[in-house]
């Protein structure tokens, strides 16, 4: 529904921008009968017919199609100059691939076309002019092509502006390239794509033109998930035999990888995604949103095609993603990243669980990274997103997993505790861990609250209790600073912020040596936590 809106808004600008040159050419031809009839009405003319006054004579035939032919020989220098400036400029922002846009362009060839051929009559109908005859037939086409040629030139140099702009181009590859697909697959032509789509996105973020990057990100989601995932079961296995050639700088490994999983295409355009979050400065965090809402949308379409190899590549470009923030010590890119791959955890949490307990991992490791290269913010958030999943697995009645995962936060939370990291990252993690304690402080969750408390028992009693005031504190759910974090993490919900003196009660319970349910072990330690 999306596309097709898109295509319709092109037409309409289309329509639009043919719609003055239109209107002057019949404004012109309007005022040219009309003056030509008030001519034949004058007595200087005998006839007194309006087709006699417009049947030209040899001598008028002849400055008519000079006229003609001057003008539109002025016509195609400007749409010369139009096209070359066009291509030019263009080429220069983005890649020298655009200039192929230009060429293959079917307006660009029949507008040329147009103008060439009208000359070229011209030429031809005023050689076979004559002393006592005139070919009616050939100035009458010859006049009419001039007419059209000049009627369609301010259409035509207001078309080739709106093709300049980088929106209108990536439109057309992304047009082109489905049309080519669903004809005949051409992998040379869909590597070609992909490329300019590529080249137009980092150009585009090198000026800081970051609606352009953005629209080159979501056309090539756009170009893997509508495009080419539907075609990829009915391709043949050389299709996917890809050479060095193809895919310059990388490994053998690499190559052998892609070839044996069949993912050349999302390997490079997760590749390309990856050299924009390398490249994106810290304050554009929208581009690095935008390319985790991509990434994360591939993989659930991976998971809906069944293509278990494109969901473990979607897996470790995220990983890789987290990597790359991590170098840059960015936490405004880790923040998105973290949001979209937790998303992707909880719609696999009913046909992918073993992947939902994957994420949940990666994220906390990642979290710990970042916290022990003095990122610490990230910490916090990355256990909030595990949180956050676990939640979601008991609201969906999946106990087996919210168990897993919540085994995961707890050894997380006891693990920051017996290395002695900073009290601000512990705290970081534990209050996630006590709003998901909150949750299932019931007897329907009796066993994930037991590993949730006996994680909240082995950390330093001052903490908890300072994590437990805040949360009793924080009234208000949005966070006090404008930034990627909305909802504060200091908040929970009235009916669970009741729960915090029955939590107490628990971990007092727990803390004399006692278990805070009847039957639960108090303390699960690390080493013998399995998943």
């Amino acid at each position: 529904m999306g596309s097709q809106g898109k295509e319709e808004r092109a037409w309409q600008r289309v329509l639009l921008m043919a719609l003055p040159g239109a209107l002057l050419a019949t404004i012109v031809l309007g005022l040219v009968l009309i003056l030509a009839q008030l001519d034949a009405w004058q007595p200087a003319f005998k006839s007194g017919s309006l087709q006699a006054l417009m049947t030209p004579d040899p001598f008028a035939a002849a400055g008519t199609l000079g006229l003609v032919g001057g003008a539109l020989s002025v016509a195609i220098g400007i749409v010369l100059i139009v096209v070359v400036f066009g291509i030019q400029t263009t080429a220069s922002r983005y890649s020298p691939r655009i200039i192929e846009l230009f060429i293959s362009d079917p307006v660009n060839v029949l507008a040329l076309g147009l103008f060439l051929g009208a000359i070229a009559l011209i030429f031809m109908v005023r050689a076979k002019i004559k002393p006592d005859y005139v070919p009616m037939f050939g100035v009458v086409a010859s006049v009419i092509l001039g007419w059209v040629g000049l009627a369609i030139l301010l259409p035509y140099v207001a078309y080739m502006f709106e093709v300049m702009r980088a929106e209108t181009l990536i439109q057309m590859v992304l047009w082109k390239t489905r049309r080519r697909m669903r004809r005949k697959p051409d992998r040379p032509s869909l590597r070609k794509s992909v490329a300019q789509i590529s080249d137009i996105g980092l150009g585009s973020l090198e000026h800081a033109d970051v609606p352009v990057c953005l629209a080159a990100v979501e056309a090539l989601r756009r170009l893997l998930i509508e495009v080419y995932l539907p075609l990829k079961p009915g391709l043949p296995a050389g299709w996917f035999d890809v050479s060095r050639d193809e895919m310059p700088g990388t490994s053998e490994e690499v190559l052998a990888l892609v070839r044996r999983t069949r993912t050349w295409l999302a390997h490079t355009v997760l590749s390309f995604y990856l050299d924009l979050i390398g490249q994106t400065p810290a304050f554009r965090r929208e581009i690095v949103h935008m390319i985790a809402s991509a990434t994360g949308e591939l993989g659930v379409a991976a998971m809906k095609a069944s293509d278990t190899e494109l969901e473990e590549q979607v897996v470790r470009f995220f990983n890789t993603y987290l990597r790359t923030a991590l170098h840059q010590r960015t936490a405004t890119f880790a923040y998105p990243l973290m949001h979209e791959y937790r998303r992707l955890a909880e719609l696999a949490l009913e046909t992918h669980p073993s992947l939902t307990l994957e994420i949940s991992e990666h994220l906390l490791a990642y979290g710990r990274s970042f916290e022990t290269n003095q990122v610490s913010h990230v910490v916090g958030a990355a256990a909030e997103e595990v949180a956050e999943i676990a939640s979601r697995a008991v609201h969906d009645g999946r106990s087996d997993q919210a168990l897993a995962i919540a085994r995961l936060l707890a050894r997380s939370l006891t693990e920051m505790v017996a290395a002695e990291r900073p009290a601000g990252a512990i705290g970081a993690v534990m209050k996630p861990v006590v709003k998901l304690t909150l949750h299932c402080l019931s007897d329907e969750h009796r066993e994930l609250a037991s590993v949730l408390l006996a994680a909240l028992g082995q950390a330093p009693r001052d903490l908890v209790e300072r994590a437990l005031r805040r949360l009793e504190g924080t009234r208000i759910d949005v966070y006090y600073e404008v930034g990627e974090r909305v909802v504060a993490f200091d908040w929970v919900e009235e009916e669970l912020r009741l729960l915090i003196p029955a939590l107490r009660t628990r971990l007092e319970i727990a803390g004399n040596g006692a278990a805070a349910y009847p039957g639960s072990q108090p303390v699960i330690s690390p080493s013998k936590a399995k998943l």
